[in-house]
Protein backbone atom coordinates (compact mmCIF):
# COMPACT_ATOMS: atom_id res chain seq x y z
CA UNK A 1 0.00 0.00 0.00
CA UNK A 2 1.37 3.42 -1.05
CA UNK A 3 1.52 6.43 1.39
CA UNK A 4 -0.43 4.87 4.17
CA UNK A 5 1.09 7.47 6.35
CA UNK A 6 -1.42 9.67 4.74
CA UNK A 7 -4.47 6.87 4.80
CA UNK A 8 -6.90 6.67 7.65
CA UNK A 9 -5.74 3.65 9.09
CA UNK A 10 -9.29 2.21 8.70
CA UNK A 11 -9.25 2.26 5.55
CA UNK A 12 -5.98 0.18 5.05
CA UNK A 13 -7.45 -2.40 7.57
CA UNK A 14 -10.50 -2.69 5.76
CA UNK A 15 -9.02 -3.54 2.01
CA UNK A 16 -6.64 -5.65 3.42
CA UNK A 17 -9.17 -7.78 4.71
CA UNK A 18 -11.50 -7.62 2.45
CA UNK A 19 -12.71 -10.34 -0.09
CA UNK A 20 -9.88 -10.12 -2.57
CA UNK A 21 -7.11 -9.11 -0.03
CA UNK A 22 -7.69 -11.32 3.24
CA UNK A 23 -4.85 -13.66 4.06
CA UNK A 24 -2.70 -12.16 1.31
CA UNK A 25 0.85 -10.74 2.13
CA UNK A 26 0.71 -6.63 2.44
CA UNK A 27 3.49 -4.22 3.07
CA UNK A 28 2.65 -0.66 4.23
CA UNK A 29 4.81 2.30 3.19
CA UNK A 30 4.58 4.68 5.79
CA UNK A 31 7.71 7.25 5.16
CA UNK A 32 9.13 7.45 8.99
CA UNK A 33 12.59 7.22 10.07
CA UNK A 34 11.92 6.44 13.38
CA UNK A 35 11.68 3.03 13.93
CA UNK A 36 8.63 3.74 17.24
CA UNK A 37 6.72 5.20 15.00
CA UNK A 38 7.04 2.63 12.14
CA UNK A 39 6.43 -0.07 14.74
CA UNK A 40 3.26 1.64 16.36
CA UNK A 41 1.65 2.06 12.59
CA UNK A 42 1.81 -2.05 12.63
CA UNK A 43 1.10 -2.86 15.92
CA UNK A 44 -0.52 0.03 17.77
CA UNK A 45 -2.59 1.68 15.24
CA UNK A 46 -5.56 -0.47 14.57
CA UNK A 47 -3.42 -2.68 12.45
CA UNK A 48 -2.42 -5.15 14.70
CA UNK A 49 0.31 -7.02 12.91
CA UNK A 50 -1.80 -7.55 9.35
CA UNK A 51 0.64 -5.35 7.70
CA UNK A 52 4.46 -5.47 7.07
CA UNK A 53 6.23 -2.18 6.23
CA UNK A 54 9.32 -0.67 4.71
CA UNK A 55 12.14 -0.54 6.52
CA UNK A 56 13.01 3.14 6.06
CA UNK A 57 15.17 3.51 9.41
CA UNK A 58 17.67 1.13 7.47
CA UNK A 59 17.25 3.27 4.35
CA UNK A 60 18.06 6.45 6.15
CA UNK A 61 21.00 4.49 7.49
CA UNK A 62 22.53 3.52 4.45
CA UNK A 63 21.58 6.77 2.71
CA UNK A 64 23.95 8.80 5.17
CA UNK A 65 26.83 6.20 4.90
CA UNK A 66 26.94 6.32 1.25
CA UNK A 67 27.26 10.43 1.90
CA UNK A 68 30.41 9.77 4.54
CA UNK A 69 32.46 7.48 2.43
CA UNK A 70 34.77 8.07 5.56
CA UNK A 71 32.26 6.72 8.16
CA UNK A 72 31.81 3.83 6.09
CA UNK A 73 31.25 0.18 8.16
CA UNK A 74 28.39 -2.55 7.32
CA UNK A 75 28.71 -3.81 10.98
CA UNK A 76 26.32 -0.61 11.65
CA UNK A 77 23.94 -2.23 10.23
CA UNK A 78 23.76 -5.68 12.34
CA UNK A 79 20.66 -5.95 14.10
CA UNK A 80 19.83 -2.86 12.72
CA UNK A 81 16.14 -1.33 12.22
CA UNK A 82 13.18 -4.23 11.98
CA UNK A 83 15.20 -6.61 9.93
CA UNK A 84 17.12 -7.19 12.88
CA UNK A 85 14.49 -7.04 15.32
CA UNK A 86 11.37 -8.09 13.86
CA UNK A 87 11.94 -9.03 10.57
CA UNK A 88 8.62 -11.34 9.78
CA UNK A 89 7.15 -7.52 9.54
CA UNK A 90 9.87 -5.52 7.73
CA UNK A 91 10.73 -4.50 4.62
CA UNK A 92 13.50 -2.96 3.05
CA UNK A 93 12.03 -0.03 0.10
CA UNK A 94 14.03 1.36 -2.68
CA UNK A 95 17.42 2.42 -0.73
CA UNK A 96 18.60 4.18 -4.23
CA UNK A 97 15.74 6.06 -4.46
CA UNK A 98 15.64 10.27 -2.90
Amino acid sequence: MDDTKGMAVELVWTFLNSKAMRGKFAVGEYFDGNPDTLDWWVWNSGMNGRSCRFDFGVRFAMRAMCNNASRWDMTQLDHYGFAGGDPAHASLPNLLVG
